[in-house]
């Protein structure tokens, strides 16, 4: 088929106004925030597209295979049965979890579920004061090491053993999300999920994401935004764990959602939060959470000795750097 002159420039004008068009697209920084398990979620990404949609998916995602406060999770049908076959996600936090609660001494333990649920931070919110006697009981069910994994199912030995995956779901939301972001080609982000972080590249002012530290000040009220230190990051991820912000009052008691798994009392150390930077938000979350439930003479022996960025603040006011954490650290 043959093209009058006038066709050919017409199709000629369209191609040249097509590219045009597409030339004067620009990325932009996009802004989505919203509520996520019971907490804010703040992602800023450039992209000539948004993403929402795909942020939200990733989102429910893991709700849907990791909240113990969904019943139709993958952890809640485990919790109320005796076994489930590994997913990809599920094989994720296992693997970390062994991971730390190796390295920790038994300090992380996300079969710590049934303390977590007594001390009312689980589904029901319910407080139980337990005496020895319930924790005795209770510990001799919980422990990575009494789970067994055959022919890639996960078996609980004992029906009563409850997992919660909280102390790193929200890092590995981050990272999850992060990972969408970074498939669609976006190189510019932060993934922010109720105080966990992910950022990459470069933030709107063309520099490192600065992210501030807050002070560990507790308020029953409202949450106390007070910046203890500024860190400049790129293509890492950092978490902080303390039990300032969430915490529940039974009488005169005071009970903070850090549970400490060797003891089975909620953490009462010296360390009032623990930071800690790595490449993943999963890894950063469960170390903080980690080193948060040690008393601080422990913690910074394990932060030196697995070499992790850590920053810790003590409730006497006073603060612990490590070496590679240093390195983030804005100078004032």
């Amino acid at each position: 088929m043959e093209f009058s002159f006038s066709r050919k420039y017409n199709v000629l004008i369209i191609c040249i106004l097509a590219c045009t068009l597409y030339s004067c697209r620009k990325k932009s920084f996009h802004t989505y925030e919203g509520i996520m398990w019971n907490t804010s979620y703040h992602i800023t990404y450039e992209s000539e597209d948004e993403f929402t949609d795909s942020i939200t998916s990733a989102m429910l995602l893991i709700d849907s295979t990791l909240s113990p406060f969904n019943p139709n999770s993958a952890v809640s049908t485990l919790n109320n049965g005796d076994s489930i076959r590994i997913t990809p996600m599920l094989h994720d936090v296992l693997a970390m979890s062994q991971q730390v609660w190796k390295e920790s001494s038994g300090h992380f333990d996300p079969t710590a579920g049934p303390l977590i649920n007594a001390y009312g931070f689980g589904p029901k919110q319910e407080i139980t004061i337990l005496d020895s006697t319930s924790i005795r009981e209770i510990l001799s069910y919980v422990g990575m090491d009494k789970i067994m994994i055959r022919n890639n199912v996960l078996i609980k030995p004992d029906r009563r053993m409850q997992f919660n995956f909280s102390a790193l779901a929200k890092g590995y939301g981050c990272d999850c999300v992060a990972a969408m972001l970074a498939r669609r080609g976006v190189r510019n982000y932060m993934v922010e999920i109720g105080g966990e972080i992910v950022v990459a590249g470069k933030s709107p002012r063309g520099d490192n994401w600065h992210i501030s530290v807050d002070k560990p000040i507790e308020s029953t009220s409202s949450e106390v935004h007070e910046s203890q230190i500024i860190i400049a990051l790129s293509d890492c991820a950092v978490a902080t764990s303390g039990n300032y912000r969430n915490f529940r009052d039974k009488g005169s008691t005071r009970i903070g959602h850090i549970v400490d798994p060797t003891s089975g009392l909620p953490s009462e150390t010296d360390v009032a939060s623990a930071t800690v930077i790595a490449h993943d938000c999963m890894t950063a979350d469960a170390y903080a959470t980690a080193l948060m439930s040690m008393p601080a003479d422990e913690a910074i022996m394990l932060a030196k000795r697995l070499k992790l960025s850590a920053y810790l603040i003590l409730k006497d006011g006073n603060t612990w750097t490590s070496q590679g954490f240093e390195r983030f650290m804005l100078k004032n």
